[in-house]
């Protein structure tokens, strides 16, 4: 992902904001103050749990040849297979401290958010519309760092998200579809029904052959015209975007073909600013009624906190608020779409 630059003058506001970086100077000093006796307890749990299986092995291999046990051998492997289990438990206390931080850190550094809420996993109220509007398929998701509020009038809610199609029973076959940032925005002038522009999903091919068969056989197929060809591949509902670019890489579908109209110039312009920097994957977006969807592809983490093993400080928050602002300010983009156009009509619609 390539990130913009926030505008100075609104980071350095928060910056310089006197309460905040008391609260946010104390978070850190706390956090740093646990930090040794976090990783001292760390080194104590190895130490004890490597020591204790390796003396759980050598008394069971003295065990297994003094008293000529059956099976001795897989006897042996019983303090190793509980080695590895209590080595695996041993991370939870290093996220139990993070996670310590970042509910007292997120706070203190957002306050300017009116009605700042955070959780670090979640269900959010999102998670319906991506759905129903069928911005992206998936059936397994993973949500973490649910954040909404209200900043200089633009209601907000984002959260991370990990979307995918699991294949099989197995967990390795889940299929990545979407993962980044999942922002909703309050819009000031409400769409009158949706429009959803996402990923062109080329299987729309199998979709149009059935729609043939279900309506001609085989050579009646064969024998279409492009014209009726292009009808059976385009989605009910479909509309251009009017950018050659665009359209090869999404499609635009609505239930207001005339509401559309009105708005998709600027809903192609805002898909291709964002995209030049969240260049990951396709960006998503659709409008519902007073709420605008945008998906953005990132691999970032947005609100990760430094290692446990290094120290934290002002200047390894700066970037977390820095990503935060220019969220904000995209927020404030979104909630303007449709706002300088006219009046749009409210009856018609695509069938």
């Amino acid at each position: 992902m390539t990130q913009s630059r926030p505008r100075d003058d609104k980071m350095s506001k928060v910056l310089a904001n006197a309460e905040v970086l008391v609260k946010v100077r104390a978070v850190i000093a706390e956090h740093n103050a646990m930090r040794r006796s976090v990783i001292a307890q760390l080194w104590w749990r190895r130490l004890w749990i490597g020591g204790g299986s390796v003396a759980g092995v050598l008394l069971c291999a003295y065990a297994v040849s003094y008293f000529s046990v059956p099976g001795g051998d897989y006897l042996a492997m019983v303090p190793v297979v509980g080695m590895l289990w209590a080595w695996s438990k041993i991370d939870k206390t290093v996220w139990h401290r993070l996670e310590r931080t970042q509910d007292a850190l997120l706070p203190a550094i957002f306050g300017f958010v009116d009605g700042f809420r955070f959780s670090q996993r979640g269900w959010p109220d999102v998670a319906g519309s991506l759905t129903r509007l069928d911005l992206v398929a998936f059936d397994v998701a993973d949500y973490e760092d649910l954040i909404d509020g209200t900043v200089e009038g633009v209601s907000f809610s984002l959260c991370e998200a990990q979307l995918g199609i699991q294949k099989s029973s197995k967990r390795s076959s889940v299929v990545n579809q979407f993962r980044g940032l999942v922002l909703k925005v309050k819009l000031d002038t409400p769409f009158p029904g949706w429009l959803v522009a996402r990923k062109k999903r080329f299987g729309g091919l199998l979709d149009a052959i059935d729609k043939g068969f279900s309506a001609a056989d085989s050579r009646d197929l064969v024998a279409l015209s492009a014209d009726d060809a292009r009808d059976l591949w385009q989605v009910p509902g479909a509309i251009s975007s009017g950018s050659r670019d665009l359209d090869h890489s999404h499609e635009f579908v609505t239930d207001n073909l005339a509401a559309a109209a009105g708005v998709i110039d600027e809903v192609a312009k805002t898909i291709a600013f964002l995209s030049s920097s969240f260049d990951d994957d396709v960006v998503r977006l659709a409008l519902s009624g007073d709420s605008c969807i945008v998906l953005l592809p990132s691999r970032h983490d947005f609100f990760e906190l430094p290692n446990i093993y290094r120290e934290m400080t002002e200047a390894k928050i700066v970037p977390m608020l820095s990503d935060f602002v220019t969220l904000l300010e995209i927020a404030r983009l979104l909630s303007r779409i449709g706002a300088a156009g006219e009046q749009r009509p409210k009856a018609a619609s695509a069938g």
